[in-house]
C-alpha cells in the first residue's frame, strides 16, 4: 500500500465556468481556458475574466512560441487557431 499525503491547499482562481479545459499561460502571463459546453475561449489577466465566443465545443488547448492559440473542436471534428494580438 502506499502512503496518501496530505494535498496542499487549492485556490480557486475563477468560478462559474462552463467545463473549463486546457488552461495554459500566454507570454504574457494571462490565464486562457476554453468552456467545452459553453462554446467560449477565456482570458484570465488581472482578475479580470474575458469571455470571446468561438461556437463549436473548444475542448483542450496549447499555445505556441508565436504566441497563437491551438484549439482542438470535437464538435466541428477540427484544430483551430487563435491569434492573441489581433483577435483572429
Amino acid at each position: 500500500m502506499g502512503l496518501i499525503k496530505n494535498s496542499p491547499d487549492i485556490q480557486v482562481i475563477v468560478s462559474g465556468l462552463d467545463f473549463p479545459e486546457g488552461p495554459v499561460f500566454d507570454i504574457d502571463g494571462n490565464l486562457w481556458v476554453v468552456e467545452l459546453k459553453g462554446g467560449y475561449l477565456c482570458r484570465l489577466s488581472s482578475d479580470e475574466l474575458l469571455r470571446i465566443p468561438v461556437g463549436g465545443a473548444p475542448n483542450g488547448m496549447t499555445v505556441d512560441n508565436q504566441n497563437r492559440l491551438w484549439i482542438c473542436d470535437s464538435f466541428q471534428n477540427a484544430i483551430r487557431r487563435y491569434t492573441i494580438n489581433n483577435g483572429q
